[in-house]
Parts: C-alpha cells; sequence; structure tokens
C-alpha cells in the first residue's frame, strides 16, 4: 500500500541532521583485517511513531481510517531520524568499531581476535532495542571463519 505524503513532507521543518560520509565510512574500514556486514529489517517501521505524530499519518480506507504507529517509508524526516536513532543506540560502539549508515551497520576489527565479543555486544545492543536484523543481508569478510559461525547462529535476531 502506497500513501502520499507531499503535503505532510511538505510541512516538515528540514532536518538539520546529516547523514555521514560515504567515503569516510569507507576509508575507516580499509585495511581492517575482518569487516562484518549487518543490515536491519524494514528499517524506518522500526522506529515507532510519536504518540502525538500518528494522526498525522492518517488515510482513509473504504471502510474506515487507518494511521501508522511506526515511521512509514515516503516520509522525507525518515532517512535523517533512523540514522539519529542508530547514533544513540551504538554511540559507544561508534566510538571503538561500528560504523552505521542509516541501515547498514560494520563492525571492523583491525588487529586481535576480539571480533567476536564485538559482535556478542552489537546484538545485545539490538535486541535490547528490539531491533531486527537481515539474516540475508549478512555477511562477513576477512580471514575468520569463527565470526561467520557465530553470525549464523544469531540469524534470528
Amino acid at each position: 500500500m502506497c500513501v502520499e505524503f507531499t503535503d505532510m513532507n511538505d510541512a516538515c521543518p528540514k532536518d538539520l541532521s546529516f547523514l555521514p560520509s560515504i567515503d569516510a565510512l569507507v576509508d575507516n574500514a580499509s585495511g581492517c583485517a575482518l569487516l562484518s556486514f549487518l543490515d536491519t529489517y524494514s528499517r524506518y517501521n522500526q522506529v515507532k511513531m510519536h504518540l502525538l505524530d500518528e494522526d498525522k499519518t492518517s488515510f482513509m480506507g473504504e471502510m474506515s481510517n487507518y494511521c501508522y504507529k511506526v515511521m512509514s517509508f515516503g516520509l522525507k524526516i525518515a532517512e535523517a531520524t533512523y540514522q539519529r536513532v542508530m547514533n544513540r543506540i551504538l554511540i559507544l560502539m561508534m566510538e571503538r568499531n561500528v560504523q552505521a549508515y542509516v541501515d547498514d551497520m560494520v563492525v571492523t576489527l583491525t588487529e586481535g581476535d576480539h571480533h567476536q565479543m564485538d559482535l556478542m555486544e552489537l546484538f545485545a545492543t539490538i535486541n535490547k532495542y528490539q531491533l531486527k536484523l537481515n539474516p540475508v543481508k549478512i555477511c562477513v569478510r576477512g580471514q575468520s571463519q569463527q565470526a561467520f559461525r557465530i553470525l549464523a547462529h544469531r540469524k534470528k535476531c
């Protein structure tokens, strides 16, 4: 189903937050011994709408009116809002070994063998905030297959 949010998008103020630079994210990940790529499932739909804003997303059906209880695709503020949510959720890890661009995350390992613990910390954080990962888009690049076995075990996240 598709809802036209043109009028609402015109009325919304522009979100002044910025998205991270893709070039900077790639540069930060280059040279790492191991990279684990993860993607959230139905990104925007995992962010609950503020109760006072639900009615602003209302639309009419044949027999009734409806509104979104989660953020919908098509809202111009959705991408920046989702990035802000990910920044808040992952702030401690982003300072060390995680990079996030909207719904994509990369866990990096430069040296050592603590990648498994980093992944477990990320999974615990994601579970704490009840986010779901897309198991089809989980990917590990590098030398360690042990981390991949952990990811395969955690596909249910």
